[in-house]
């Protein structure tokens, strides 16, 4: 499993389903056609992903899109931003304004608490049983070439680690906010 890759099935299971909000089955089966061990090598460099846009400008452009955010409210928001694919993922870590233009973003609460599970359930379909939990697995960590690859890709805007509170997002965002009718005194 090469870091293409895992965005190629990303795609394609999203472009099956027609679109995120259905794209959970979709990339389930097909990850269930690969080998155990890669459908284990997807969940690392997913969970790499994941973890590198832990970020609190990209918390804090997801605070307007979803009209507020908790903690595990940003985890499935991260797990949306990776359903969009590679252009949007690394788009919105170099310039977390730039969400404003993902596709149907104004259509839906922007979470996906699924495919966090879905390399998951692909083991399930793979072997059969009815539980299966990829952290039970004893396995390497993310081979060294992988996460020098994924570190490559991104590019983080320069205030990405700023602190952040709710009065001063319309100065932050002042598009974002527009255009998803945000404001402080909600």
């Amino acid at each position: 499993m090469t870091v293409s890759q895992f965005w190629d099935l990303i795609d394609k299971s999203r472009n099956e389903a027609g679109g995120w909000q259905d794209m959970e089955e979709s990339l389930a089966n097909i990850l269930s056609e690969l080998d155990i061990s890669e459908i284990i090598i997807w969940y690392q460099i997913f969970y790499e992903y994941h973890q590198r846009a832990d970020k609190s400008k990209l918390w804090a452009a997801t605070y307007v899109i979803n009209g507020g955010c908790s903690d595990d409210g940003f985890t499935d928001f991260r797990g949306w931003l990776i359903a969009q694919g590679k252009d949007v993922f690394l788009n919105a870590l170099l310039n977390p304004a730039t969400l404003e233009f993902v596709d149907n973003i104004h259509d839906d609460y922007c979470a996906f608490e699924e495919i966090l599970y879905v390399a998951d359930k692909a083991c399930c379909i793979k072997t059969g049983e009815d539980e299966f939990n990829i952290w039970d697995i004893d396995t390497d960590p993310l081979p060294a070439d992988l996460r020098i690859k994924i570190s490559s890709e991104i590019k983080y805007a320069d205030d990405i680690d700023i602190d952040w509170k709710e009065d001063i997002l319309p100065e932050l965002f002042p598009d974002l906010c527009k255009a998803f009718d945000w404001n402080v005194n909600k």
